[in-house]
C-alpha cells in the first residue's frame, strides 16, 4: 500500500510542478506574474519536501525497481525543479541507489 501511495504522490507533485511552470510562462508581463511565481515556488518547495520524505521512507532514492518507471521519472522531474542546494543535498541518494540496482 505504501508504494502505491508513493507512486501516486510523486506523479501528483510532478504534475503540479509542470502546471506551475506553465502558469509562470503564461503570466510573464502580466500583473499576476509576481504572485504566480511565488505560488509556483511554493509548489516546488512542497514537492521537494515530499520527495525528501519519500527518500526517508524508502531509505533511498525512489528508483524504477522500487516504484516503477513513471514514478521514478516523476522523482527525477521533481529533483530537477529544485534549486542547486536541494539538488546537491539529494544527489548522494541518487548516486548511491543507482549503483546498487
Amino acid at each position: 500500500m505504501l508504494i502505491q501511495e508513493i507512486k501516486t504522490g510523486l506523479s501528483q507533485h510532478a504534475a503540479r510542478i509542470e502546471e506551475a511552470s506553465r502558469r509562470v510562462r503564461e503570466a510573464i508581463d502580466t500583473p499576476l506574474a509576481g504572485s504566480t511565481v511565488r505560488w509556483a515556488a511554493s509548489m516546488r518547495r512542497e514537492a521537494i519536501k515530499y520527495l525528501a520524505a519519500v527518500c526517508g521512507s524508502l531509505k533511498g532514492w525512489p528508483n524504477q525497481s522500487l516504484v516503477g518507471e513513471e514514478a521514478a521519472a516523476s522523482a527525477h522531474r521533481i529533483l530537477m525543479a529544485g534549486d542547486a542546494s536541494e539538488i546537491r543535498r539529494m544527489l548522494p541518494l541518487v548516486i548511491c541507489t543507482e549503483r546498487h540496482t
